[in-house]
């Protein structure tokens, strides 16, 4: 897990995601890991239509990795009670990242 991680606008360990802006929230999601992410599931399963799951759908698109992206829109539609057998597809965003 990685600790100490640096966000755009704030230092943190374990941030509560509540605080986090869209851009530290992107920022999370695309360095951190399965343990850096602790905090947000437990958000978004305790209000998975609160301002945490609104912000998460801004910038779903905006994430790099299309398989993370995939993974918290999964668990975002669980939360909100979407059957198990939804095909979810998160498109890759047009735009180059560059190597």
């Amino acid at each position: 897990m990685t600790k100490n991680l640096y966000y755009n606008t704030i230092h943190c360990d374990d941030a509560d995601p509540d605080d986090l802006q869209e851009q530290d929230l992107l920022n999370l999601l695309e360095y951190g890991s399965l343990g850096d992410w602790r905090a947000l599931l437990r958000a978004l399963r305790s209000d998975p239509h609160g301002p945490v799951a609104r912000k998460l759908e801004r910038i779903l698109d905006l994430i790099e990795s299309a398989g993370v992206a995939e993974f918290f829109q999964i668990k975002l539609d669980r939360y909100r009670g979407a059957p198990l057998d939804r095909v979810v597809t998160v498109p890759r965003p047009d735009r180059f990242w560059g190597i």
